[in-house]
């Protein structure tokens, strides 16, 4: 007779734990901004032009339609779109940013002007800096329109996006030329949509670990930058940590430069990079999700060795695919998670922590990532007596 029955009533799912960790998404992108119809304050997630319009009436003509046109246009897959009833005001976008707190996987963040040749309010970008910087969404940042480029640094300190929070953001300049209707005269646009498509593009065929920048990343639907900028004045731009956008002859308009708003040479900051940046976020992101079954899991060397087994498992398959740097596992990643890391007042509070290294620039040179996680408490001993 079989010895596994459950009586009538009762019913047992069993939970599968200690699954492979899995690759989360890197390429979804926010948009906020104003829309002439459509829900307010709501997230909705769209994958074309169509479905923007369809939703929200929003145009190219408009600086939320420009720039998701602009994204599709350049590689883009998802956006998550959040109209807002007055995009001039930073309450509105910080509204609008709250709302993304639903939505679970939002990579990117775009602000949009109320027209595409419009400005973002000032103040609403240190709010999405810090948004985006809790989270763990990469901000792409638009400079006002008319800014010269020996102002554009000095702008990005007066409005707030500085300090630890800024390797959470990047900077490009100048803004795109967008043809005129009907044969007008072209006019400059915001750049961050077409950018965030750009990285997109990047992730698909590259990884999310290369720098969205170069000849690779050229720019479509632009009849160029607005500005044309000398090699001094990229160089000089790329030292205070802020991206260009060039004209090149035979490789058209191209993303050049891919540094965070850390990357100013003075700071030396260990995210001076975008795609070490984002790496680090997206290994935050895919073990931080894949670890999740260790909360009906007892705390102890068993469970310390199958986290070591699946944790690294994860990352040599991304150091075989090229996101590290090193000829051998050693010299390209390391994961420690044993009683060196795990305390006996952490087995008591059912905690676990992981230490992750990852070496993006050079062999062994780690970039240290720290995680915890949640276990069950410790079984208490029975007193029989």
């Amino acid at each position: 007779m079989p010895n596994n029955l459950v009586p009538p009533g009762r019913y047992v799912e069993e939970l599968p734990t200690s699954l492979p960790i899995s690759t989360a998404p890197t390429s979804v992108a926010a948009f906020i901004g104003e829309a002439p119809h459509g829900p307010v304050h709501y997230p909705v997630t769209v994958t074309n032009q169509a479905d923007l319009m369809t939703t929200f009436g929003a145009t190219p003509a408009s600086g939320l339609g420009a720039a998701v046109e602009a994204f599709f246009v350049n590689g883009g897959s998802t956006a998550v779109v959040v109209r807002v009833e007055d995009g001039s005001r930073a309450a509105g976008v910080e509204l609008g940013l709250r709302t993304l707190d639903a939505v679970d996987d939002v990579n990117l963040l775009v602000l949009s002007p109320s027209t595409p040749e419009g400005q973002v309010p000032d103040a609403a970008w240190a709010a999405a800096l810090r948004y985006g910087h809790a989270r763990g969404t990469f901000l792409i940042v638009d400079p006002p329109p008319g800014l010269s480029a020996a102002k554009v640094r000095g702008w990005a300190d007066v409005v707030g996006l500085t300090g630890t929070a800024a390797v959470d953001a990047a900077l490009y300049f100048p803004r795109l030329l967008r043809a005129g209707a009907g044969g007008a005269a072209p006019v400059a646009v915001a750049a961050s949509g077409a950018v965030a498509g750009v990285y997109v593009r990047t992730d698909v065929q590259r990884g999310v670990w290369r720098a969205p920048a170069g000849t690779d990343a050229r720019v479509v639907g632009t009849v160029g930058p607005e500005v044309r900028l000398t090699d001094g004045q990229s160089g000089e731009l790329n030292r205070q940590g802020i991206n260009v956008i060039r004209a090149l002859p035979g490789h058209g308009t191209v993303v050049w430069g891919s540094r965070t708003l850390r990357g100013a040479d003075g700071f030396a900051d260990e995210y001076k990079y975008v795609p070490v940046r984002r790496l680090a976020l997206h290994l935050h992101d895919s073990i931080t999700r894949g670890i999740r079954w260790t909360a009906f899991e007892q705390n102890g060397e068993a469970l310390w060795a199958r986290l070591r087994l699946h944790v690294g498992t994860f990352l040599h398959d991304l150091f075989r695919r090229g996101a590290f740097q090193g000829t051998t596992p050693r010299e390209a990643y390391f994961v420690a998670c044993d009683a060196s890391t795990t305390f006996p007042v952490d087995i008591a509070s059912g905690i676990v922590n992981i230490v992750v290294g990852f070496a993006p620039l050079k062999p062994a040179e780690f970039v240290v990532l720290h995680f915890r996680a949640q276990t069950l408490p410790p079984v208490e001993p029975i007193d029989w007596v």
